[in-house]
């Protein structure tokens, strides 16, 4: 049933204002007012701006700056502990680029990584002049729906494309996987997530059993790059399709907090 309420509101074109209205409503609470407006009237605590609504929305599904700054917060807390963790974890703060940058919501966390320097690409204009305007500790290029990057080969020590091959198809999926194996060094790792198990609950039977038999799922392909498609894939799968010629370093299985859902996958290029 929600699927078919989706595909309507969808084909007449209100999915969005929809949207909209249900996510900025969706656990709002006198707290959470408050600090939307501190944060509206003074800054992020990292001193940069905060992205306009639309921008936020548009990235995260919600108008919110709270929201944009502590899921950006947990999501590179939580990166950091898992490349950390591994024998990769001392080579990685050199050249970092974030791969579907949006309006910088992990980008701006990046600075953790002491002495790095930090980039952001994204194929949506907007929020790349929106992120080379205000977040101006790092370096931002605009990129094509299709490969390649602005970038010479070996430039990165790590990538991070979270909540970016979930948006994607078959084809594009194993298209920029090949591309971003050639823009990191030797040694490079890369950071990226999946839909998978945690999140088989919005696929209907059908769907259900194609992710069981480790294959993909992608609802609304025509849609492919915007957040409206969305792919759905198994450990299985992305081994099997996605590996190339990385080396598997980790997985990590998509938790209940709601920002940390996705599969989460390290490769390193040898």
């Amino acid at each position: 049933m929600k699927h078919y309420i989706k595909t309507v509101l969808l084909r007449t074109g209100v999915l969005d204002y929809v949207r909209f209205i249900y996510n900025g409503l969706r656990g709002i609470s006198l707290d959470a007012v408050y600090v939307e407006n501190q944060y509206r009237s003074n800054g992020l605590p990292d001193g940069y701006p905060v992205p306009p609504m639309k921008l936020v929305f548009l990235v995260i599904g919600s108008p919110w700056a709270y929201e944009y700054w502590l899921s950006g917060l947990k999501i590179v807390d939580d990166i950091s502990d898992h490349i950390q963790s591994t024998s990769c974890g001392n080579g990685v703060n050199k050249r970092i680029l974030d791969f579907g940058c949006g309006c910088g919501r992990l980008t701006r966390h990046l600075t953790r990584f002491k002495g790095a320097r930090i980039y952001g690409s994204d194929y949506n204009p907007v929020l790349i002049e929106w992120c080379s305007k205000n977040l101006t500790f790092g370096e931002f290029s605009l990129n094509n729906s299709e490969p390649p990057l602005k970038y010479e080969s070996g430039t990165f020590d790590l990538v991070i494309a979270r909540s970016v091959f979930t948006h994607l198809g078959f084809d594009s999926q194993q298209r920029w996987m090949e591309e971003l194996y050639r823009v990191l060094s030797s040694q490079g790792i890369l950071y990226f997530t999946t839909h998978g198990r945690n999140l088989i609950r919005y696929l209907n039977e059908r769907e259900v059993q194609t992710f069981d038999s480790d294959e993909l799922v992608v609802q609304y392909q025509q849609l492919e790059g915007d957040n409206k498609c969305t792919s759905f894939e198994s450990k299985n799968w992305v081994i099997k399709h996605l590996q190339g010629n990385f080396e598997f370093v980790n997985f990590i299985e998509g938790k209940s907090d709601k920002h940390l859902q996705q599969d989460a996958y390290i490769f390193r290029k040898p």
